[in-house]
This record gives C-alpha cells, sequence and structure tokens, in this order.
C-alpha cells in the first residue's frame, strides 16, 4: 500500500516559510543512505537496513521557495531507518509533519516548533522517536527489507 505524508514549514507568525534547504541538502549528502534523482525535485532514497521512501522536494535545489514537501513510501518499507530519516529531515528543515491534507494535527519534533504553528485547531504533537513516529502515524515498522523486495 503507497501512502504519502505532506511536510510543511511554518514562521513563528503562521505564515508560511522556507525551509532549511542546505541543512535538507547535506542530511541528503550522508553515506547512510543512497539518494538518486528520480527528477528535479523528486529524490528516491534507500536507507541502510533497504526501507526506501521518496522525497518530492521543490525547491529543494534552490529555484524557488522551499516551503513544503511531500514523502511518499510503500508501508512494507517503513523501516526504522526510515523513520529516523524522516524525523531528521523535519529537523534539519523546520518542517512540521502532516498526514495528509485533512489532517488537523501537525507532528513536530521539537518543542521550538510549537509556536510556528498557532493557528491549528490542535496543538502540534511533538514526536521524540522513531516509534513514537510510528505510533502516531499507525503504521508497523519493518524490521528490514528483504534485498529481493527492494525497489
Amino acid at each position: 500500500m503507497q501512502r504519502s505524508m505532506l511536510l510543511v514549514c511554518h514562521a513563528a507568525d503562521g505564515r508560511i516559510a522556507s525551509g532549511n534547504r542546505d541543512a535538507v541538502r547535506r542530511l541528503l549528502m550522508r553515506a547512510d543512505i543512497d539518494v538518486r534523482a528520480i527528477r528535479r525535485g523528486w529524490y528516491a532514497i534507500t536507507c541502510a537496513d533497504g526501507g526506501s521512501v521518496e522525497l518530492v522536494a521543490p525547491g529543494l535545489e534552490g529555484t524557488r521557495m522551499f516551503r513544503r514537501a511531500e514523502l511518499i513510501f510503500n508501508t512494507a518499507s517503513w523501516t526504522e531507518d526510515v523513520l529516523h530519516l524522516v524525523m531528521n529531515v523535519m529537523r534539519a528543515g523546520g518542517f512540521g509533519l502532516m498526514d495528509g491534507l485533512s489532517a488537523t494535527r501537525v507532528m513536530i519534533t521539537t518543542p521550538e516548533h510549537l509556536l510556528r504553528f498557532p493557528w491549528l485547531p490542535e496543538p502540534p504533537m511533538i514526536i521524540r522517536s522513531p516509534h513514537q513516529l510510528a505510533l502516531a502515524l499507525g503504521h508497523p515498522v519493518a524490521q528490514r527489507v528483504p534485498a529481493f523486495a527492494r525497489p
């Protein structure tokens, strides 16, 4: 089953802001993940444990505002390394995570980001671990993706 989530960035006044593209770029250059560009602003990422996710990030390359991104994943490849990667992208870029456009609650990784989402009907949920993120999203975590099942 394929699923997508949104990463959004807001300033303290609640307006849309640009995320930290340099920090996200540095994160994507790490040796423990394989990043392949599918097309401009769209990346296929495979983690060391075989988990994978696609990152659709208009503006990451510096041609426009970097205010949002989309994560697309297959639930069978939702591993602990992918969860760590998602949390690291959230921290590095200053993003909140929304489980779709109709979500009423944003997930964040640091208390400082509480001020960036004052306009929501529910206060943001602070996610402190990959396990907590998996529980919040309702996905079991695959221990390791077998090599024959990798993209």
